[in-house]
């Protein structure tokens, strides 16, 4: 088979046709596509004529219905709710009080005004990925809940004097306070932020003093740290633990401090 911009545009019209479904009901035509949500259920959407003689194309509600089943509402925050009247205006669609998005065309615009229900539902239904409940964990909140699971006596957000008088934030004292192993835990966003969370790291474990027992957590699942990096910080830090190798040992290690 010769590879053809028909040939594309016809394979894809295929799929569509293949993997949608429609069915009437109650005077609507509901179009079943084989787009999903981030829940995982196909995105579909409903066609009315009404008695004027246009067209009603919507999701009748079901993207913010598949939103508030994990407890969100892109309306309630400036930033979603921006993105949501951003995603309607490019689609031309509009939203009701009752969150249904839609759009009222003549018959001759059913196909376009359905395509754009579908992406519009598409989109704002991936809205959800702005949700906490769908945010990753930060490696501070993983080692927090590993230390809660564990039963370890740990505290959080301990403030620390160094020796040039500097007050620093360490993320976690475990076992006895003031003699306890502080933790310091570090991520980065980028390739690039590694060098910026290894040199702060390592500027707060110098200045604070060598008879502190101190370890040091990297977030190594994103960006690596490199060899040297990690050597430096378990010169100046005590021990360093990388989260997606080491946690079980980080674990018996705290658990081997909160016993004395």
């Amino acid at each position: 088979m010769k590879i053809t911009c028909d040939s594309i545009l016809d394979a894809h019209v295929q799929f569509l046709r293949d993997n949608s479904t429609c069915r009437i009901v109650d005077g609507r035509v509901w179009i079943v596509s084989p787009y999903s949500h981030a829940d995982g259920d196909l995105v579909e959407i409903a066609i009315r004529e009404q008695g004027d003689g246009t067209v009603a194309v919507s999701d009748l509600g079901e993207t913010l219905r598949h939103l508030s089943n994990i407890g969100y509402d892109p309306r309630e925050a400036t930033i979603s709710r921006f993105l949501l009247v951003q995603i309607l205006k490019h689609h031309k669609m509009d939203l009701d009080p009752a969150g249904i998005i839609y759009t009222v065309v003549d018959p001759g615009g059913v196909g376009e005004a359905s395509h754009a229900a579908l992406a519009a539902s598409l989109a704002v239904g991936n809205l959800a990925f702005l949700a906490r409940a769908a945010r990753p964990a930060t490696i501070h909140e993983e080692v927090a809940e590993y230390l809660r699971a564990n039963e370890l006596p740990f505290r959080e957000h301990v403030r620390v004097r160094g020796d040039t008088g500097k007050v620093y934030t360490i993320d976690f004292e475990v076992g006895s306070p003031v003699s306890g192993s502080l933790v310091k835990t570090i991520s980065a966003s980028t390739m690039g932020g590694v060098n910026g969370a290894t040199n702060a790291a390592v500027r707060a474990w110098l200045d604070i003093s060598r008879s502190r027992s101190k370890a040091t957590v990297v977030d190594d699942r994103v960006w690596p740290w490199r060899t040297e990096d990690l050597a430096i910080l378990n010169s100046v830090g005590g021990h360093v633990y990388k989260w997606s190798e080491d946690s079980e040992s980080f674990t018996e290690a705290v658990r081997v401090v909160a016993r004395g």
